[in-house]
């Protein structure tokens, strides 16, 4: 059975910026660390706490990466000491649809991947 491709017409073309884009979204950290900015904004620990595994430096600068292209933004809280808290952008809100997408992809597609992965692990 012959499986239809995507896309009506040709795919769509990856400037140099977007595959640049894409490869800064497809990051370890990026979408666990979208996922929990798009609930709300939260403090460095906080988020550390949510992400997993993630060492501080990776997340710093995974932070900065989102931060420069305008997808989280970094305010500073005062207080005794101050902290820092992150929070989505409008820019990274837009985001959202497809990371929902992705998601519901990947929780409805898993089963079907991990019994792929093992029939080609038992092939091989």
């Amino acid at each position: 059975m012959a499986i239809p491709p995507p896309f009506d017409d040709a795919p769509p073309e990856l400037s140099a910026g977007a595959r640049i884009l894409m490869a800064h979204l497809s990051d370890k950290w990026t979408l666990p660390i979208l996922v929990h900015l798009c609930q709300g904004p939260l403090r460095f620990n906080a988020l550390r706490r949510c992400v997993g595994p993630v060492t501080p430096k990776a997340l710093v600068q995974t932070l900065r990466r989102l931060e420069r292209s305008g997808i989280v933004s970094r305010r500073i809280v005062p207080g005794s000491p101050p902290g820092v808290e992150y929070q989505g952008t409008e820019l990274g809100f837009s985001l959202a649809p497809a990371i929902r997408a992705l998601l519901h992809w990947a929780s409805m597609n898993f089963d079907a991947i991990e019994q792929a992965q093992t029939d080609f692990d038992a092939r091989n």
